[in-house]
């Protein structure tokens, strides 16, 4: 082509508005021509996922549309991703190639193995950070020479709230792409459930794209933001966000909701969590193997129990609380972050089971699941991450009287506890004797462990560690 022209890759990053990339993209180049590029690693990898994908497939077909609302199109194709990016980029003779810089180990290698191609075949690259609000090597604790992580989350917090944001970026007005550009080359189907991994997928998981995003989001903030400290934690009324997918996804910007809402009443607590997100990814940023490894070599030696993780999966530990959020992640392909951590905990903590394990669980259902939040998040709780208190306990019973008071949250996931009272619901074994010959706990399953004993043997373990 005549014009100077630019490959415009999207990765995690599926939406026109507070797009850092694609303003690079339009403000360097004449003529953007937008891809995606579906890495057969996202579906047979070690973290893929059948609610994933079907989100990510909604994602791109409500991006295409938007798109083509601006005279441009989305072109689609199949295979390893920098080679895929590579020769599209030659078949339409573009001159440089932009996109989305990741955290994960995988896209650092990727980008690495990309940028090599760019070299070798004199293309101009940009690759921008766009994925976080304050990008990972931008804040460095003061005390140190090379630039490096926070180790805890409160000095990076003190720095990170300091920091500037941005202006948040409009959506263009036009991006355009020559006439007969899509007839040429294709612009592809995006949704084809024939490419779906044949695991299942979850019956009322959440819907992608970025339109439903900020709509959900702005209801959300008008009725439940000012709350937001008070009701997050509560399993019953389940007030989160639930922007969780779509910032991982990138159909909302995560700097433009921070910067949206960071005067309004109740804001400080839910930007503290956008806080925890790019806290994870600057670790991650420096140190790519934490998502498989101990980021703190606590020394543990690990229960390999496959039957009991079998039934934590399954919830069916015969603890409701645990077995009401194991039961919503397959349900839904999300679960509450109160929930989270009460059934990390349990494995780690009661089971005393490798978090890996759990993480790579949670990987396989959750729309959400990022490598950052989730392997961190789940080493947080387990005591090999940024907790300065690593033997954190979550005893489940009492994290359920408190926020699930009335066992609405238990009786949504676990119907075997319908007819059980409010007063009997977190912990309703001793109803068996008294009750005896009365179903009313159907075929719910004995307790697995007795939680006071498992925590005695988890601190006899970790207190004789040499």
């Amino acid at each position: 082509m005549d014009k100077q022209t630019c490959v415009l890759v999207f990765t995690r990053d599926l939406r026109l508005s507070d797009n850092r990339t694609l303003w690079a993209a339009l403000d360097n180049y004449e003529v953007v021509i937008p891809l995606f590029v579906l890495d057969d690693k996202l579906l047979s990898g070690v973290h893929s996922s059948t609610n994933r994908i079907a989100y990510l497939f909604e994602c791109l077909e409500d991006l295409k549309t938007n798109l083509r609302s601006k005279s441009s199109d989305l072109f689609f194709r199949r295979g390893l991703w920098p080679d895929e990016v590579i020769r599209f980029a030659k078949d339409v003779e573009a001159s440089g190639i932009v996109w989305s810089k990741d955290m994960s180990s995988y896209s650092i290698k990727r980008d690495k193995k990309l940028q090599e191609y760019c070299d070798a075949n004199f293309l101009n690259t940009h690759c921008i950070d766009n994925h976080t609000i304050v990008a990972p090597q931008k804040l460095s604790p003061k005390s140190t020479v090379t630039p490096r992580e926070f180790k805890v989350f409160t000095p990076y917090y003190n720095s990170w709230i300091e920091a500037d944001f941005g202006s948040i970026l409009p959506e263009p007005e036009n991006i355009g792409i020559p006439a007969g550009l899509v007839k040429k080359f294709g612009a592809g189907e995006i949704a084809n459930t024939q490419i779906l991994p044949d695991d299942g997928i979850s019956p009322n998981r959440e819907i992608g794209g970025e339109k439903l995003a900020r709509k959900r989001l702005n209801k959300w903030v008008r009725d439940h933001l000012e709350s937001y400290e008070d009701n997050h934690n509560d399993l019953e009324g389940d007030k989160t966000s639930h922007t969780s997918s779509a910032l991982h996804f990138g159909t909302l910007s995560a700097r433009e909701v921070a910067v949206k809402i960071k005067r309004k009443p109740g804001s400080t607590p839910f930007i503290r969590q956008l806080c925890w997100r790019d806290f994870y990814h600057q670790i991650l940023f420096y140190n790519p193997h934490a998502s498989q490894q101990d980021y703190v070599d606590r020394h543990d030696t690990w229960n390999v129990d496959d039957v009991a993780f079998q039934k934590w999966c399954t919830g069916e530990t015969g603890y409701p609380i645990v077995d009401a959020a194991m039961r919503q992640l397959k349900q839904e392909g999300f679960m509450h972050n109160r929930a989270r951590m009460i059934v990390a905990s349990f494995l780690t903590k009661d089971l005393y089971i490798d978090w890996k394990l759990g993480a790579d669980w949670f990987m396989k259902w959750l729309t959400d699941g990022d490598i950052a939040n989730n392997y961190l998040n789940w080493q947080w709780v387990a005591g090999t991450g940024t907790d300065t208190n690593p033997n954190r306990i979550f005893n489940p019973i009492r994290q359920s009287e408190r926020f699930d008071p009335h066992g609405v949250y238990i009786k949504r996931y676990v119907p075997e506890l319908k007819n059980v009272d409010e007063k009997d619901i977190h912990f309703p074994h001793h109803l068996r004797e008294q009750l005896e010959g009365n179903n009313l706990l159907g075929n719910y399953p004995e307790p697995m462990v007795d939680h006071s004993e498992a925590i005695t043997r988890y601190k006899f373990i970790k207190q004789h560690k040499v």
